[in-house]
């Protein structure tokens, strides 16, 4: 599971995380097929994450294997 689907998937999936973060589905979707959150939104996610009381933190956005 890449880093992106992790997060994803701690927000409850596609639908729940556009929803939390405010991005259409189609983002989520795609950050979800490169595998990775682009820098730039991550800290938008984290505070979201925070906020609503979920297991995301700032290694969750590197991979922790090779791919």
């Amino acid at each position: 599971m890449t880093p992106s689907q992790k997060i994803i998937k701690a927000f409850g999936g596609r639908k729940a995380a556009a929803l939390a973060l405010g991005f259409p589905v189609t983002t989520i979707q795609y950050w979800e097929n490169v595998g990775h959150i682009p820098a730039s939104k991550q800290a938008r996610v984290l505070a979201k994450a925070r906020e609503m009381g979920l297991r995301v933190r700032p290694g969750d956005f590197v991979a922790s294997e090779p791919a």
